[in-house]
């Protein structure tokens, strides 16, 4: 299901917690809108009392902030595939590469399906590639996405050959464990209409079937 990112993973849900994490890193990642929700911690100055009124143009892009994401698997596979490749910045990648460390964690499964654009894709679309896709190492990472199942095409901040200490990231899985009675009694419910609904559409089937068999009058 993963694979074919059928619309019931847009229904399992994940917070992530990105501790003093650059501006501008946030910037980035705030751009996704597809499935996901995030929550930018302020800079403003009568709120945060850590600078003078009015100097709030004197902080820097490169400011440490604090940013929450509640975001869904089918955003999990979309960032990945624009942050995880070499085009992306490369403290961004890093980033986003900590957040999946922690997602594997949890929800391996998942993990092995977010891999960058060219894996994704099987070629890469960007006007300037970086050459990747020429290489055997890009080979033998397609064929471990397509065919190694929880392993994947996955790569890390190690891998990469870059530094990790961009931000501390904190991942939740919030749908699995947090799932209340109720939610579980509405689950079983949809369930149900589905079923009684895939029967009315085989027995109209089989009526049109019989009625095609009649032969037409004279």
């Amino acid at each position: 299901m993963l694979y074919a990112e059928h619309s019931p993973i847009r229904s399992c849900t994940y917070r992530i917690t990105f501790e003093d994490i650059k501006s501008w890193v946030a910037t980035h990642l705030v751009r996704h809108h597809i499935g996901i929700e995030p929550f930018v911690s302020t800079q403003r100055s009568d709120r945060t009392n850590t600078i003078d009124e009015g100097q709030r143009d004197l902080l820097s892009q490169g400011a440490l902030i604090k940013m929450h994401l509640v975001l869904n698997a089918q955003a999990w596979i979309n960032i990945s595939r624009k942050r995880l490749c070499s085009c992306a910045s490369k403290e961004t990648k890093i980033a986003w590469l900590l957040a999946l460390t922690e997602l594997d964690k949890i929800d391996p499964e998942l993990r092995a399906v977010c891999v960058k654009e060219c894996l994704y894709r099987g070629f890469c679309p960007e006007r300037k590639t970086c050459g990747f896709t020429n290489s055997s190492a890009f080979i033998n990472l397609l064929y471990k996405y397509r065919y190694g199942g929880q392993n994947g095409g996955k790569e890390t901040a190690g891998q990469s050959g870059m530094e990790s200490e961009v931000c501390s990231v904190q991942l939740r899985e919030s749908l699995r464990k947090e799932q209340s009675p109720q939610t579980g009694n509405s689950r079983k419910a949809r369930i149900k209409t589905n079923n009684s609904y895939r029967r009315k559409i085989r027995t109209s089937r089989k009526g049109t079937r019989k009625n095609e068999a009649q032969p037409l009058p004279a």
